[in-house]
C-alpha cells in the first residue's frame, strides 16, 4: 500500500505491554479476529473474549490445523482445506436459523435415539425419538398419558380418559365395551408399556407396531374393535348392548410381537347421542316419533290412546295380507296391529269400551286387553234364572248323558275242562245306563270224533242278556267263531261278560287265531253307551 504520513511507522512488531495485558493489539480487520498463531488447543481456547469474532481462523502449530470460530464464545471448528468439512459428533447449536434441513436419506447409523432426528427409508419420513418412542413425523399422532390404575399398562392396551394429571397429561385407564363410561371416551393405545404411577405415550393415530396380533381372526386389513375384555382389542364387533368402538385396521397378523395395527378410534355414538333425537324417561315398547315443530325424533309409547294424539300421521309398515316393501299408511280412526307386526288400516274400537257378559256368562271387560266368556253353568238340581243348565239335567225332558264306550279283549287262553259247564270269556265294567254290547268268541273243538254242540251267552252271571248255539260236524280239532249281541240298560255299575258251554270237554276259548295271528282280538267284548 502506499506510504502514509498520518500512520504510525513502526519498526517492531506490537505486543501487549505485559502477558497479563488482554487488550487486542489491533482491531476488526486490522488485530481482532482475523488470524492468529497459537502453539496449542489449550492456548486456542485461552484466547480472550476481546480478541474473538465469529469466523476468525486459528492455526494451533501442535495440532498443524487451522480451526475457526463458529459460534461465541468457544465453539471451534476444525477448518478443512479439501473435501468435506468436519462436523463435532454431537454438534452442540445453541440457536440455528436456516433457510431449510436436509437430512441424509441413506444415513449410515439410522438408529433413533431420544431427542435425535433421522431419516427413515421405510416410512419416509423423519423419525424424532421420544423417551423411547420413536414416532414417524407427519404419520402418527402421540400423546403424554399418566398411569394411576395401581398396574402397568402393557404395550397395545385399549385406554379411555379418565381424567388429567397435573395439568401436563392425561390420566388414562383400560377401556372396556361392556361400560359406556370405559368406552366412550377411548382415547388410542398404548405407545409403550406404562408403569404405575408413571408418563408414557399412548397412540391416537398411525402405525403401532411390536405387537403380538396371531390371535386375530381374518387377515391385513381386517377391521378391530374395543374388547368386552378391558384393554383388550377383537376382529369381532361386540353385539348390542356392548359399545362398538372402531379402533383401527389389522396391518400384520404375526406373534412375538411381530405384528402390527393401525389406529384410527371412531367411537359410534349412542342412539340418544345423535343431535336430532331427544330420548327421556325411556321405557319398553317406546317408539321414535318424528315431531316437526321440535325438529327432533321423540320417544313416545304407541298404544291406542296415543295412536289418537298423532292422527292423520303417517307410519311406515304392511297392510294385513300384504308382503314385500313396507308402505305409508295414513293414521285415521284407528291403526290395528297384530302379534306378528303387521299394520293394517281397521278401525279398532276404543280401549274405553267394555264388552259384558250376558246371562249364563261370566268374564268379559274393557278392551285393553284380551277377555274371555266361560259359561256359568247352574249345579245339579239348582233352581236359577241366571244360569245356564247343562245337558244331562235329569229336569230337562230329554236330558243327554255323557257318551262313553269300553271294550276288552281275551288275554290268554280258557280251557273248558268239563262238559257242559259255562266259562267265562272277556268281560267289561259298564257305569248305570243303556248299552249296545256287540261280542265273538274263537273256539278250539276238543280232539274228538263225533257232532259237539257250543253255547255262548251275555251275561252279569245272574241275568242273561243274549244267548245262541252252534252245531259242529266230526272234523278233528276245528275252530268256529260265534257272535252274540244285546241292548242292556243297567241301574248301577256292573260287570258284563261272554260266556261258552260244550258238549264235550277240553274246548278252548282262544284268545288269538292259529291261522294267520293278529294278536289276542280272538274274542272280546265290546259296549257303546247310548243313554
Amino acid at each position: 500500500m502506499p506510504y502514509n504520513e498520518s500512520v504510525y511507522k513502526l519498526g517492531v512488531p506490537i505486543a501487549p505491554t505485559e502477558p497479563e495485558d488482554v487488550n487486542p493489539t489491533h482491531i476488526a480487520e486490522y488485530g481482532r479476529g482475523g488470524l492468529m498463531s497459537v502453539a496449542t488447543l489449550a492456548a486456542r481456547d485461552a484466547i480472550p473474549a476481546g480478541r474473538k469474532t465469529v469466523g476468525m481462523l486459528v492455526y494451533v502449530s501442535a495440532e498443524s490445523k487451522y480451526y475457526t470460530l463458529t459460534t461465541l464464545p468457544s465453539t471451534w471448528v476444525e477448518l478443512q482445506t479439501g473435501g468435506s468439512p468436519s462436523i463435532p459428533d454431537p454438534l452442540t447449536i445453541v440457536e440455528l436459523n436456516a433457510e431449510r434441513i436436509d437430512f441424509d436419506t441413506t444415513p449410515a447409523d439410522p438408529t433413533t435415539d431420544t431427542g435425535r432426528m433421522v431419516w427413515n427409508t421405510d416410512y419416509r419420513t423423519v423419525m424424532l425419538g421420544m423417551n423411547g418412542v420413536v414416532v414417524p413425523l407427519g404419520q402418527s399422532m402421540m400423546k403424554l398419558a399418566h398411569n394411576a390404575t395401581g398396574q402397568p399398562i402393557a404395550k397395545g392396551s385399549v385406554v379411555y380418559i379418565a381424567g388429567s394429571h397435573a395439568n401436563t397429561s392425561l390420566l388414562i385407564d383400560l377401556a372396556d365395551a361392556n361400560s359406556e363410561s370405559m368406552s366412550s371416551k377411548t382415547i388410542g393405545l398404548a405407545a409403550e408399556t406404562i408403569a404405575n404411577g408413571d408418563d408414557g405415550f399412548i397412540i391416537t393415530e398411525g402405525l403401532l407396531s411390536g405387537l403380538t396380533t396371531n390371535g386375530l381372526s381374518g387377515s391385513s386389513g381386517t377391521a378391530i374393535w374395543l374388547s368386552e375384555t378391558a384393554g383388550e382389542f377383537t376382529s369381532t364387533k361386540p353385539s348390542a348392548p356392548n359399545h362398538g368402538v372402531f379402533l383401527g385396521w389389522l396391518v400384520k397378523k404375526a406373534g412375538s410381537g411381530a405384528g402390527s395395527v393401525f389406529v384410527k378410534i371412531i367411537n359410534y355414538p349412542e342412539l340418544d347421542e345423535l343431535h336430532d333425537v331427544l330420548i327421556t324417561s325411556i321405557a319398553n315398547d317406546d317408539a321414535l316419533i318424528w315431531d316437526s315443530g321440535a325438529g327432533v325424533w321423540r320417544n313416545e309409547k304407541i298404544g291406542l290412546s296415543s295412536l289418537a294424539s298423532i292422527n292423520a300421521a303417517k307410519l311406515i309398515g304392511r297392510r294385513s295380507g300384504t308382503s314385500g316393501t313396507p308402505e305409508e299408511i295414513t293414521v285415521s280412526t284407528g291403526l290395528k296391529i297384530s302379534s306378528t307386526g303387521v299394520l293394517t288400516t281397521d278401525a279398532v274400537p276404543s280401549d274405553t269400551r267394555s264388552i259384558n257378559a250376558g246371562t249364563g256368562l261370566t268374564g268379559g271387560g274393557d278392551l285393553s286387553a284380551d277377555r274371555t266368556f266361560s259359561v256359568d253353568f247352574a249345579a245339579s238340581g239348582e233352581s236359577s234364572t241366571t244360569k245356564a243348565v247343562r245337558a244331562d239335567d235329569s229336569r230337562l225332558s230329554d236330558a243327554r248323558p255323557a257318551l262313553g264306550s269300553a271294550s276288552t279283549a281275551l288275554s290268554a287262553d280258557v280251557t273248558m275242562t268239563n262238559a257242559d259247564t259255562w266259562y267265562d270269556g272277556p268281560s267289561v265294567s259298564l257305569s248305570a245306563g243303556t248299552w249296545v254290547i256287540d261280542s265273538m268268541v274263537t273256539i278250539l273243538k276238543a280232539n274228538v270224533t263225533g257232532t259237539d254242540a257250543l253255547a255262548v251267552r251275555i251275561t252279569d252271571g245272574t241275568n242273561h242278556y243274549s244267548s245262541g248255539n252252534q252245531s259242529w260236524n266230526t272234523r278233528l280239532q276245528a275252530l268256529t267263531t260265534m257272535s252274540c249281541s244285546s241292548i242292556v240298560t243297567l241301574g248301577s255299575t256292573t260287570t258284563i261278560k261272554i260266556q261258552a258251554a260244550s258238549q264235550y270237554a277240553g274246548c278252548t276259548i282262544k284268545a288269538a287265531t292259529t291261522y294267520q295271528a293278529s294278536g289276542n282280538t280272538a274274542s272280546n267284548i265290546n259296549a257303546v253307551r247310548i243313554a
